[in-house]
């Protein structure tokens, strides 16, 4: 196997993880805390140690998109009726925080 069939290969694999990311298919808890919390987190401690003026823009417009996207993940994960709360709670929980990084946006 060539090297660009190897990368070819691995693009792939990424491309479909994306696809089952956004169908939900990796669960509720491993959507929220692992590909939403987390990230949000780390790109908020790094946003902290490297403050500038354009940083905190920059790194608002990405947990922006990184939540929308991930609105949409939660919205698809499960249909279960006793993880609907769960669900709601995550989704009312990135929907007020999208909501807060617009206006620290246009507040500063």
């Amino acid at each position: 196997m060539s090297l660009l069939d190897k990368i070819k290969e691995q693009q792939n694999k990424s491309i479909s993880s994306h696809i089952k990311y956004i169908k939900g298919e990796y669960g509720l808890a491993k959507t929220f805390w692992l590909f939403w919390f987390l990230p949000i987190v780390v790109i908020t401690i790094v946003d902290k140690f490297i403050r500038s003026s354009s940083g905190l823009f920059s790194s608002n417009i990405m947990i922006i998109i990184w939540s929308i996207t991930t609105l949409f993940a939660v919205y698809n994960t499960t249909n279960e009726n006793n993880k609907n709360i769960w669900k709601i709670i995550s989704l009312i929980f990135i929907s007020l925080t999208v909501i807060t990084r617009i206006f620290t946006i246009f507040i500063r």
